[in-house]
C-alpha cells in the first residue's frame, strides 16, 4: 500500500524549487553547471528520504512481479500518447521544466498523477555529471511509485557501481549504501518494447505487434523481442544480470 506517497512529487518539486539557484562546479570534467544548492540540512533530509523511497520503490516492484524480468513489454491503446527523456544525468532543472510542462498540457494532474493515456519514459542514466544527482533520483523514484503503470525507468550504463566514484556529489552516500543502490539498479529493465493494441492484421486474420524498442543501449537492438514474448502482457524470461553492466 503506497498511499502515503501520494503527494510526495508535488511536496519534491515544491522543496526543490525553493532551493537556492546558482552557477555550481559540475562533477563532470569540473565544468560549471546551473543547480540547486540544498543547506546542509536539506542535504541530510535528501539522502534520509532517498532510502525511504528506494524501499517503497524495490517493495512496489517486488509485489509487481515476482520475477526479475530483463525487457518489459508494453502494450497500448492506438491514442496513447509517449514522451521519451534520456541521458538526465542529474540535471534537476531540465527534469522540474520537463514536468511543469507536462502539467500544463494536461498529462498530468495537480499531484502529477499521469492521465491513463499518457506514459512517460526515462531511457537510463538518470545519475552522473550533474549537481543534483539525490534530487533528480528522488523526483524519479516518487514519480514511478504515483504511476506504477505510466511511467517507466529504464538502466543506463550510468546505473552501475561506477557511479559511486563518479559522482563527488554523493560518493561516501552511495558507498555506504552501495547494496541499496546497486538493488535499485538492477530492479531497472534493460528495455521496454512497446506495441500498440490493435497491432497489424495479418492476411489469415492473425494480429501482429510490432514493437519499439526503446533502451539505452543494454540490449542489442538486433535483438528480435518476439523471441523472449509469452503471450499477451507476456513476462521476458531473461536474466538481467546477463546483459548487466
Amino acid at each position: 500500500d503506497h498511499r502515503c506517497e501520494i503527494g510526495m512529487v508535488e511536496s519534491l518539486i515544491r522543496d526543490f524549487s525553493m532551493r537556492e539557484y546558482r552557477l555550481c562546479i559540475g562533477s563532470f570534467d569540473g565544468q560549471p553547471q546551473y543547480g540547486y544548492v540544498p543547506t546542509p540540512e536539506q542535504v541530510a533530509l535528501d539522502r534520509h528520504r532517498l532510502l525511504h523511497l528506494f524501499s517503497s520503490y524495490l517493495d512496489q516492484e517486488s509485489a509487481r512481479c515476482k520475477e526479475k524480468d530483463a525487457l518489459e513489454e508494453l502494450i497500448v491503446p492506438a491514442n496513447t500518447a509517449l514522451y521519451v527523456q534520456a541521458d538526465l544525468h542529474g540535471d534537476l532543472v531540465s527534469l522540474l521544466s520537463l514536468l511543469t510542462w507536462l502539467q500544463c498540457e494536461g498529462y498530468f494532474d495537480e499531484q502529477y498523477r499521469t492521465l491513463s493515456t499518457f506514459h512517460l519514459i526515462f531511457l537510463g542514466d538518470c545519475l552522473d555529471r550533474g549537481v543534483n544527482d539525490i534530487e533528480t533520483l528522488s523526483l524519479l523514484i516518487a514519480l514511478r511509485l504515483m504511476n506504477p503503470n505510466t511511467v517507466h525507468l529504464i538502466r543506463g550504463n550510468h546505473e552501475d557501481d561506477d557511479v559511486f566514484g563518479r559522482a563527488p556529489s554523493f560518493d561516501a552516500f552511495c558507498k555506504e549504501h552501495g547494496d541499496l543502490f546497486m538493488s535499485f539498479f538492477r530492479s531497472l529493465p534493460l528495455a521496454l518494447l512497446v506495441s500498440c493494441q490493435e497491432g497489424v492484421r495479418k492476411k489469415n486474420g492473425d494480429i501482429q505487434h510490432q514493437y519499439v524498442h526503446m533502451s539505452h543501449g543494454l540490449f542489442s537492438l538486433c535483438a528480435n523481442p518476439a523471441l523472449y514474448l509469452r503471450g499477451e502482457n507476456s513476462v521476458i524470461v531473461l536474466n538481467r544480470d546477463m546483459f548487466s553492466p
